[in-house]
């Protein structure tokens, strides 16, 4: 006959959680019972007659006690203990739980335990949301690198004139003896100046950072892959909750 095959950490993970929830909920409604003392508490109330003609009047009221507080107190800890051997052995995994983060064959990172695994992949997520919102140089514009690390420019510089208001004259009539010359006066817009205006980026080239989400996305699937190949490790069997309540109770 072969072996019996053991379980493997992934399949302890959800059955862990479900007698988490299944122990809380057992705790919080011993509690509640607790506190409904008429479930334990019971006796009985005997009438007896002094008069000895009326004997058959006499009467014995009993009220019997629905539960025992050490019944239920039983039941609770039947069901807590199994939950804390289960929580008890997943810890204990995890200390065997660890596998290597590996990309074509290249081992980025050794022995990593399964939980940090688990944790990377959420960090990693939040990492390539960052990515993800990072500026691209504008499209439609021929970008240039520079002297300066990161730096992009256009090349087609934008030119425009600097002008000054100035006031002009004209004489529209020569003088005479009898009259003055007659001037018009206005105001014009005379360029002084030229401004050129180089527009400089830092933002990433849209090529780069497809390549870096591509990397991060490359990254987070090998993680899923280590923590996959982590969670099948065997489960250690170990086995403390009866231990503890026996001290608790002080049973032998």
């Amino acid at each position: 006959m072969s072996e019996k095959r053991k379980a493997e950490l992934h399949q302890l993970l959800p059955v862990e959680a479900s007698l988490q929830g299944l122990a809380k909920n057992i705790i919080t409604e011993a509690v509640s019972t607790f506190g409904k003392r008429e479930r334990f508490t019971g006796g009985t109330k005997r009438l007896t007659m002094f008069d000895e003609s009326r004997k058959a009047e006499e009467v014995i009221e009993v009220l019997d006690i629905t539960t025992t507080v050490a019944d239920k107190l039983e039941y609770v800890e039947d069901q807590v203990v199994r939950y804390w051997d289960a929580f008890v052995q997943k810890e204990r995994t995890n200390q065997d739980a660890r596998a290597d983060i590996i990309v074509d064959d290249v081992v980025i990172a050794n022995d990593v335990p399964a939980t940090a695994l688990l944790g990377l992949e959420n960090k990693l997520k939040e990492v390539r949301a960052l990515f993800l919102a990072t500026p691209t140089l504008a499209p439609g514009i021929t970008w240039e690198k520079t002297d300066i690390p990161d730096v992009y420019e256009n090349p087609n510089k934008e030119e425009r004139m600097k002008t000054e208001k100035t006031v002009q004259f004209k004489e529209v009539a020569k003088a005479t003896d009898k009259h003055p010359a007659q001037v018009e006066k206005w105001t014009a817009d005379v360029p002084v100046g030229k401004y050129t205006t180089t527009a400089l980026s830092s933002s990433l080239p849209v090529g780069k950072k497809s390549e870096l989400l591509g990397r991060i996305d490359t990254l987070l699937q090998a993680v899923i892959t280590a923590r996959m190949a982590a969670n099948s490790t065997e489960v250690v069997h170990v086995e403390i909750g009866k231990a503890l309540f026996n001290f608790i109770h002080g049973r032998a």
